[in-house]
């Protein structure tokens, strides 16, 4: 993932995002936190909390 990205997803903690996975998975929810390796995210459709890690992130979108 490019830092840019990178980035732009640190920037959207609390906002809902849509997370596009490399394996194509898709995920909607609340990111509630993030350090230099993972987020950790509300998924709204399991209300779970996942942990992605930021290299298996393929794009993402702000959906706030």
């Amino acid at each position: 993932m490019g830092d840019i990205l990178k980035r732009r997803i640190e920037e959207s903690k609390g906002r809902t995002i849509k997370i596009i996975l490399l394996s194509n998975y898709i995920y909607t929810g609340k990111i509630l936190n993030t350090d230099d390796k993972y987020i950790e995210m509300l998924d709204y459709k399991t209300n779970k909390i996942h942990i992605f890690t930021f290299e298996n992130i393929k794009d993402f979108e702000e959906r706030e």
